[in-house]
């Protein structure tokens, strides 16, 4: 069963008088109407002028009223005459969420139930407002109509009100404190804050649409009252008299405000007609009832196993690429400290055989310099007379063998020690080179063994999102007619293990399945037929029509936008 949110359609459902209600605020509710007032808009004439609309309303034929309406509704949201009833709805709802602050680019169900929760919330806060703004009197008045309203109200309303207050027997005092914890559980509820007389017009939605329609509660006091009566504030503490144009000019300004309250009335209004024809629909049909103000349902149990089954076989497999790399890491360690150890061998052979060269060339001058000195002694001995130059060459050459062989002893010790040094750091690479090649050898081992792991897992893994692919096509297949998914949604959905995120994407694709789809809803994506729509926040899905079907073509979170609008500009969907 496809659902449309047409909201002109669910209003005309509405009793006359509920329709008469929103027209007389709709047409009362103007500059140019109230102006009629000055210098003194009482509530009593405020009153008057309402109820002189909603008597005209309705004494015109049942089609006029339906004109009348939508011609009001029409000039509110500043729409033609010729736009669609679908067109006008999509104004009303966009207008509903731009008062509470509600993104407008996800499925028409999805807004539409978020949209009736904010409203309730905001409608239960206006009435508790104004409960506790109240004087003694008016209060002694409400307490007694909500005591009236549970004496009257079928027997099994009553009892879902208590056991929401959890007492053996529902009172007055009870139901304002149920009342109390819905709204202080609300969340997200978006608190009224507009004109001094908002939170009232909404209140007097609560009680003619919310208490009467939704929980069958009929309260002993209507709209157009409440309306005259909290209207009189345009009077202030001083009056419009004093005011003049001044505050002419104040109303002016806020009378877009004011056209939200109103349109966001005329939303709710329908919203909750739309929903009780919707539950209808499907209490008839003993279908799945798609729109209840409930927490999503958990996933099921196949699914859930094997989303859990695919986290662990996940995790396993990040634990064996971690265990890998570790191991990847000792191997590479094992070879720099073999490396660094054959590096300093080679130093110390460098260093030995620098200090051996050395020495030869000490060698060779002391054995020059000996044969210099002999061959000075030689000389001498065959000089008859002393020659004090071969004694002083002499003297030098003594002293240069000397000083070779000095030099020549200390280069050997050095030599001596850097041999020493280079059979220990022989000695250390030898060590070092069997240790190494054991610790790779093992590690390789390990290596081999978590690559095995690795590739079982991966292959696993791979099984696993395979079945969870075809799980998906065929639930999806099953439940939703009116919505196809394309690989890449479908692989979103296997890679996924977010059962929260999951639930979101299901919930969102069952309400675009549920959806009579207007073609401009959600977001365009530029040059493309595709259209974006958001859920869990950060997350977007394009999709696009064919026909009657919704393909859902990608789903991606929003830092990843940029990659997938340009994938979509890529594709030649038409």
């Amino acid at each position: 069963m496809q659902v449309s949110t047409n909201l002109v359609k669910a209003l005309s459902h509405c009793s006359a008088d509920e329709q008469a209600a929103l027209a007389a605020l709709l047409d009362t509710l103007q500059l140019t109407k109230l102006l009629r007032l000055l210098p003194f808009p009482t509530a009593e004439r405020i009153a008057s002028l309402i109820k002189e609309s909603k008597d005209k309303f309705l004494n015109l034929h049942p089609e006029q009223r339906q004109r009348f309406l939508f011609t009001e509704i029409v000039r509110r949201t500043k729409a033609s005459a010729y736009n669609s009833e679908e067109e006008i709805s999509l104004l009303l709802l966009q207008k509903a969420a731009q008062k509470y602050g509600v993104d407008v680019a996800q499925p028409p169900l999805s807004l539409a139930r978020e949209l009736l929760h904010h409203g309730l919330l905001s409608l239960l806060k206006g009435y508790l407002d104004s409960y506790e703004k109240a004087d003694e009197i008016r209060r002694r008045e409400m307490y007694k109509q909500v005591e009236e309203a549970l004496r009257t109200s079928p027997s099994q309303v009553v009892e879902e009100l208590r056991k929401m207050s959890g007492v053996e027997k529902i009172t007055a005092d009870t139901l304002i404190a149920v009342m109390k914890r819905i709204v202080e559980g609300g969340g997200a509820m978006i608190f009224i804050n507009s004109l001094g007389f908002s939170v009232y017009i909404a209140l007097s939605t609560f009680i003619h649409t919310v208490f009467t329609t939704l929980l069958g509660i009929t309260l002993p006091f209507g709209v157009y009252t409440t309306a005259s009566t909290v209207l009189s504030v345009l009077t202030g503490p001083v009056g419009w008299g004093l005011l003049g144009t001044m505050a002419v000019l104040m109303f002016g300004y806020q009378g877009n405000r004011l056209n939200l309250e109103l349109l966001n009335m005329v939303t709710l209004s329908a919203l909750l007609r739309w929903y009780q024809e919707i539950h209808e629909q499907q209490e008839m049909a003993q279908e799945r009832a798609i729109l209840l103000l409930s927490q999503d349902d958990p996933l099921p149990l196949p699914v859930k196993e094997r989303v859990t089954l695919f986290a662990q076989v996940r995790q396993t497999l990040q634990q064996a690429e971690k265990q890998l790399v570790d191991v990847q890491t000792q191997i590479q360690k094992a070879h720099q400290r073999k490396d660094k150890q054959q590096q300093q061998y080679m130093l110390a052979v460098k260093r030995r055989d620098s200090l051996q060269a050395q020495t030869q060339n000490l060698e060779s001058e002391l054995q020059r310099a000996t044969n210099s000195r002999n061959d000075i002694r030689k000389k001498l001995e065959r000089v008859v007379q002393e020659n004090s130059t071969l004694h002083l060459q002499l003297s030098f050459a003594e002293s240069e063998v000397h000083r070779l062989k000095e030099e020549l002893l200390a280069s050997m010790q050095l030599m001596e020690e850097a041999e020493n040094r280079r059979l220990r750091a022989e000695k250390e690479l030898e060590e070092v080179a069997a240790w190494a090649e054991k610790q790779i050898q093992q590690l390789q081992e390990q290596k081999t063994q978590a690559e095995q792991t690795i590739s079982m897992l991966r292959e696993q893994l791979h099984n696993i999102r395979t079945r969870r692919k075809e799980d998906y096509h065929h639930r999806f297949q099953r439940l939703m007619a009116y919505v196809q998914l394309d690989e890449k949604a479908l692989e979103w959905f296997a890679e996924q293990t977010d059962e929260n995120l999951l639930l979101a994407a299901e919930r969102v694709i069952l309400d675009l399945n549920y959806s009579v789809y207007p073609p401009n809803w959600g977001k365009s994506i530029t040059g493309t037929c595709f259209r974006e729509i958001h859920f869990a926040k950060d997350y977007r899905l394009y999709f696009y029509l064919r026909g009657t079907s919704k393909i859902v073509a990608l789903i991606g979170h929003k830092s990843e936008q940029k990659q997938h609008i340009h994938w979509l500009q890529q594709q030649r969907i038409h």
